[in-house]
């Protein structure tokens, strides 16, 4: 009777293992990678972001329309404050996610500044309020997939001079 447990149990290990390594093998086919590539625009006023897919397949970049940029104050980073929408308008709710292709790229702007809503005016409407950034080391992330599900991110860093 121990003979025959002491075997079951060996062979539900086993058969566990090797069931491990397949799905390890099966994730490490797949080489999804993306990059950013920051440049200036408009005579230096703001920045632009282009994402790559540098993958072998496609990846989805999630929340695209919201910009999420951060400072570094020389011991953490600190999360800058930027609209997506105006104050005070109804902004639709933006698609969950963009899909580019292999070697394809999706491109957006920041103008540099942090924007956030301020006082009500008069009509009841928040003032949108906007600063530009100083001088320093800021990062971008890009939250991306390869399955539309299991979200990774990636930061890029670059100076604001």
């Amino acid at each position: 009777m121990l003979n025959k447990l002491s075997y079951l149990t060996l062979l539900l290990l086993l058969g566990c293992a090797s069931q491990k390594k397949q799905v390890e093998n099966i994730e490490n086919k797949f080489d999804h990678e993306i990059d950013i590539v920051v440049d200036s625009f408009k005579g230096n006023d703001g920045l632009s972001f282009i994402v790559q897919n540098k993958s072998n397949g496609q990846v989805f970049v999630h929340n695209h329309r919201q910009t999420h940029i951060e400072k570094f104050d020389g011991v953490n980073w600190v999360k800058l404050r930027i609209l997506n929408c105006p104050c005070g308008a109804p902004c639709a709710r933006p698609t969950e996610f963009i899909e580019i292709a292999k070697e394809g790229s999706f491109a957006f702007r920041w103008d540099r500044a942090e924007s956030w809503c301020g006082e009500k005016n008069s009509y009841g409407i928040p003032e949108s309020m906007k600063q530009s950034v100083t001088a320093g080391l800021y990062r971008i992330m890009v939250v991306f997939s390869v399955d539309q599900r299991n979200t990774k991110a990636f930061y890029k860093e670059f100076n604001v001079n």
